[in-house]
């Protein structure tokens, strides 16, 4: 996670501020959702590489 941008001077009406803090907090959600649903991808990808390689053959020696 990257860190937060430079903090945005906080209004001084209290129910403005609090929206600000709602609409922050979503779109840390957001973000997190974000980067869960690429997690996801790469590991359905790892797995499906993972099936469409050959399965190792073991030689006897001689």
């Amino acid at each position: 996670m990257s860190p937060p941008a430079a903090s945005p001077v906080l209004p001084a009406d209290l129910a403005a501020a609090h929206a600000m803090i709602l609409a922050e907090h979503a779109r840390q959600i957001e973000a997190e959702a974000a980067a869960s649903s690429v997690e996801a991808v790469i590991a359905h990808l790892k797995l499906t590489i993972r099936k469409r390689r050959p399965a190792p053959t073991f030689r006897r020696p001689g």
